[in-house]
């Protein structure tokens, strides 16, 4: 067994970004990419790249060590859930491995989601959120959440998540 990690991109675009950390990290980079033109491109940047949804992609539990999650922002119009952030937060924890880094980067107001901020504190501990710089902030205002899976899912606290929540509002 090697000691690369790997990381997942799970919406690749062009793959630049996680081509970029694969190689700052010593990581493996894999991911997928819904747009055929996007994941030929990416294809050329990663390890491995597959022109597909990610819903329909199969992946090991506990398998990356690092996960980007950089999801489109929108209304889950066919899902249980309310926010396409949300459900592929919840499709993609169980790939990361126990003490595995998540760098999620979302608009600021979905931490108010009460069922974000949950799920974040069950299965997340020491999470950090910085906003994105001035010039880039202002029009999806972006932040990026960096977190680390925990060992076991911790029942979140009501203080846990209102802690997160308050984040949404925070002058970050």
């Amino acid at each position: 067994v090697g000691t690369r990690g790997r990381i997942l991109d799970p919406c690749a675009g062009e793959g630049e970004i996680v081509s970029l950390l694969g190689k700052l990290l010593d990581c493996e980079t894999w991911g997928c990419e819904l747009f055929p033109y996007r994941a030929e491109k990416a294809a050329t940047q990663m390890d491995r790249c597959h022109s597909a949804a990610w819903e329909s992609c199969s992946l090991t539990d506990e398998s990356v060590t690092v996960l980007w999650l950089n999801p489109p922002y929108d209304d889950d119009r066919h899902g249980e859930d309310k926010r396409l952030e949300f459900a592929f937060l919840k499709s993609t924890t169980s790939k990361l491995v126990r003490g595995g880094v998540l760098a999620f980067v979302i608009p600021q107001r979905i931490l108010g989601l009460s069922e974000v901020a949950r799920y974040l504190t069950g299965h997340y501990e020491a999470i950090t959120v910085w906003r994105f710089p001035s010039g880039e902030y202002e029009r999806f205002k972006q932040i990026l959440l960096l977190a680390q899976r925990r060992q076991a899912y911790n029942i979140p606290s009501k203080e846990e998540a209102e802690a997160i929540q308050a984040l949404a509002q925070a002058d970050l």
